[in-house]
């Protein structure tokens, strides 16, 4: 649409928001996720109907989880969108929030057929290296904000001892800005005296901001 003299706003609003509607969900196969947020969030405040909001939100809601947002379900809950999905991914939220690989998985094995049928499976699997980071930082805040410390008492669920399975977990973390610092000898991870733990919606906005991929439509 870029390349031509069109504009948006020159299309009934129902075009717009089945235009601004694919385009998220373009950007989410890609995994562009700011992207996919951006036009998912227009939909949701150019439509009055409950039905597309809730169409919106069934997408919206896992990707700020993704990004490091917190949905206000309060907010959305008085606007008469009173969602089952608002119950799953209100537990999603806090299990995230705590680091909790534990029960994460268990609510994913709960809820694998919806996930499964509404594609969104590949974004939980996006969701685990946040509450990785997660976990990591609050085992840090109990070790007393250590400097520096030996990454194998992190207590991931079914890898407790895996010396290989937490390091490539902090070579992720790390490579992708998630925590600020480097690995050590004797399995050791030392941490930037400054910010070690970056916020994730920053750290999305640094990485992944906004680029002109969209030219062709």
């Amino acid at each position: 649409m870029q390349n031509t003299s069109l504009k948006l706003k020159d299309f009934p609003i129902t075009q717009q928001l089945k235009y601004k509607f694919y385009l998220g969900k373009f950007y989410l196969i890609k995994y562009q996720f700011l992207e996919s947020f951006e036009n998912f969030q227009w939909c949701l405040v150019n439509t009055s109907s409950l039905r597309n909001q809730q169409l919106v939100l069934e997408l919206l809601i896992p990707i700020s989880l993704v990004i490091g947002k917190k949905p206000n379900f309060n907010y959305l809950s008085s606007r008469g969108l009173n969602l089952e999905i608002f119950n799953l991914y209100s537990q999603i939220f806090q299990v995230v929030k705590s680091g909790d690989y534990k029960s994460f998985k268990q609510i994913v094995d709960q809820n694998y057929q919806y996930l499964k049928d509404k594609n969104l499976l590949l974004i939980m699997n996006k969701l685990e290296i946040v509450i990785l980071r997660n976990l990591v930082k609050n085992v840090w805040v109990i070790l007393g904000k250590l400097s520096s410390f030996n990454y194998t008492v992190i207590p991931i669920e079914g890898h407790a001892g895996d010396e290989l399975y937490l390091e490539n977990v902090m070579v992720t973390l790390l490579d992708s800005n998630l925590i600020k610092g480097k690995l050590s000898t004797n399995k050791t991870v030392v941490l930037s005296k400054v910010d070690p733990f970056p916020q994730v919606n920053h750290i999305y906005k640094v990485r992944f901001s906004r680029r002109s991929v969209n030219q062709w439509m």
